[in-house]
């Protein structure tokens, strides 16, 4: 893959807050031709491409310079995305998993469940027929799923192993120099959020993987009240 020409740093500045609908407009336009956009979620600030393209979610391992092995999660618009691309549940686990995702959506919380197909989304979002998957609470990533209808893959803005970057100062900064480089960068100001929590529910017995933005304590409970424990 080839570092292609962009926009790097359009939309870059305080005239760009993530109402600006010339912003919007330029985001989805690179997503759905297979770019990569910086921008500002309930996290951190995020790598996003279309989760279904091999090549875009393989611009993003490029960037960070990530090793492939380490799949990324994906956002979603709703649970009934969700549905689209997920294994169903039975009946009666189906409404316990559906009472839990509704309790931690949209938030920092990424739930790991079994995808129906593996053709359906990029291999790099896919680990043992399973992906992480959440509903962002930001607003910029609410829009773009208002104009979008399809999964995107996610990832912390920051080289592998670094820090993530706070602000879009700090990306541009990061990533102005190097070989590879994201499409757009959307300044959504300073974010100084934690990191999701993730949440196995692929199997049997729930699992928490990582604790983050929300606490064991909450999630376990929550598990208790949807009846999952």
């Amino acid at each position: 893959m080839t570092n292609n020409n962009n926009d790097y740093g359009y939309g870059y500045g305080n005239d760009c807050a993530y109402d600006d609908d010339l912003g919007l407009e330029k985001v989805v336009e690179i997503l759905k031709d297979g770019g990569v956009v910086i921008a500002p979620t309930d996290t951190v600030y995020g790598f996003l491409a279309d989760a279904r393209n091999e090549a875009a979610v393989g611009r993003i391992f490029e960037i960070k310079k990530r090793s492939v092995e380490k799949v990324l999660p994906v956002f979603v618009k709703n649970i009934e995305m969700v549905k689209r691309y997920m294994k169903p549940f039975d009946q009666a686990q189906g409404i316990k998993v559906k009472k839990f995702l509704e309790a931690v959506w949209p938030g920092a919380v990424t739930v790991i469940l079994g995808i129906k197909e593996t053709k359906l989304l990029s291999s790099m979002v896919i680990q043992n027929r399973t992906v992480g998957v959440r509903v962002s609470a930001h607003p910029f990533i609410k829009k773009i799923f208002e104009q979008i209808d399809f999964p995107l893959a996610q990832s912390s803005v920051n080289i592998a192993g670094e820090e993530p970057v706070r602000s879009a100062v700090e990306a541009e900064k990061v990533f102005q120099n190097l070989e590879f480089q994201p499409d757009l960068i959307i300044d959504g100001g300073i974010i100084t959020g934690s990191s999701s929590t993730v949440v196995d529910l692929s199997g049997g017995e729930p699992k928490i993987l990582r604790e983050g933005a929300m606490s064991k304590n909450q999630i376990f409970r929550l598990f208790r009240k949807a009846g999952l424990m």
